[in-house]
């Protein structure tokens, strides 16, 4: 295991040209309040640690995925993918 700091501009950067992305088998999204919603964005804004995110390294291929911030699900292929993504387990 391997732990990185890394600035969530990067992250976001990452999400944005398709190399993290939500594999098929990841739960649902469960951040529905908003005031927890306005309580990260704060957090960020003040330059506040808010916590970590954990990433799989696998291979496009492994499994279907679908875009973070989109409902379908989709294969790498369909996604014009290829090669080495990381998949966004928990965070």
């Amino acid at each position: 295991m391997r732990t990185t700091t890394e600035a969530l501009s990067s992250v976001i950067d990452k999400i944005v040209n398709r190399e993290i992305l939500l594999p098929d088998f990841q739960r649902g999204f469960v951040w529905n309040d908003e005031e927890k919603q306005s309580k990260l964005v704060a957090s960020v804004l003040a330059k506040m640690p808010v916590g970590s995110i954990l990433l799989l390294s696998s291979n496009s291929n492994d499994y279907a995925y679908k875009l973070i911030g989109c409902k379908e699900r989709k294969t790498s292929a369909e996604l014009g993918i290829t090669g080495e993504i990381l998949a966004l387990l928990d965070g």
